[in-house]
């Protein structure tokens, strides 16, 4: 949905010199079409990209592939059922957020600054946790608003009406937790809570950013992207394997 967010889990991770593999195109998950009842196309569309992670094992299988890493809770738990310890021996799927935090590829110091934190429905943070997470990357607890915000995927598509009731108990949860500040940023670990958190308006202005957004930010300057793109084309950081 955003691209900064995978862009900046990448430029990371070369930053930090991890080798990073990308499928050769993009690939959907299949959750969405998973919850909207569309079982046999999500199991198509599954099959589809196991197939292409088989090719990819076949062809770069010497490389030791241990992780496969995500931005989003949901491609997390589709991911679970694609049983990738079978296509590359011994990987496992990981949060790009609890990789970093475990791996300790970097830290920040906030100097008390407070993080405000929505912890999504779909929370891919499942071994560490957030708190954890957090602490050890940005070297603060956060101030966690609980509570669903309302885009759930596709339900504010499909049910606006019900999407806008939720959001706004979480602008209430925000409002009484945290007050109401003309603009604030919230931190969340899922794309489309970034969208969700980002309509919540009505006295006041919410702006939803990734974390891994925030983390590029801050090790990498506020021209993260443009100046990852300038580096790995004149360090010929891209190697295309598979097409």
């Amino acid at each position: 949905m955003f691209s900064e967010i995978s862009f900046a889990a990448i430029a990371l991770l070369y930053n930090a010199g991890v080798r990073v593999v990308i499928p050769p195109e993009y690939l959907c998950c299949g959750y969405p079409i998973l919850a909207n009842g569309k079982v046999k196309i999500a199991e198509t569309k599954s099959y589809e990209n196991r197939v292409i992670f088989h090719r990819m094992e076949n062809l770069i299988g010497y490389m030791g592939i241990e992780h496969v890493l995500v931005t989003c809770g949901t491609c997390f738990e589709m991911l679970q059922k694609y049983q990738v310890d079978n296509i590359f021996p011994n990987s496992s799927v990981i949060d790009i957020h609890e990789f970093i935090s475990r791996e300790k590829l970097f830290s920040l110091s906030e100097l008390g600054n407070h993080l405000v934190y929505h912890d999504p429905c779909h929370s891919p943070l499942k071994h560490a946790g957030a708190e954890k997470v957090f602490t050890q990357i940005t070297g603060s607890v956060p101030i966690s608003i609980p509570n669903c915000c309302g885009e759930g995927g596709t339900l504010a598509l499909s049910t606006p009406h019900i999407s806008n009731t939720i959001r706004q108990r979480k602008r209430k949860n925000i409002s009484r937790i945290i007050g109401t500040n003309d603009r604030m940023t919230v931190l969340t670990t899922c794309p489309s809570c970034v969208q969700g958190l980002s309509k919540v308006h009505n006295g006041f202005s919410i702006s939803g950013k990734h974390l891994i957004v925030y983390c590029a930010e801050k090790i990498l300057g506020k021209n993260w992207k443009r100046d990852f793109i300038k580096s790995i084309r004149k360090d010929n950081g891209v190697e295309k394997i598979l097409y």
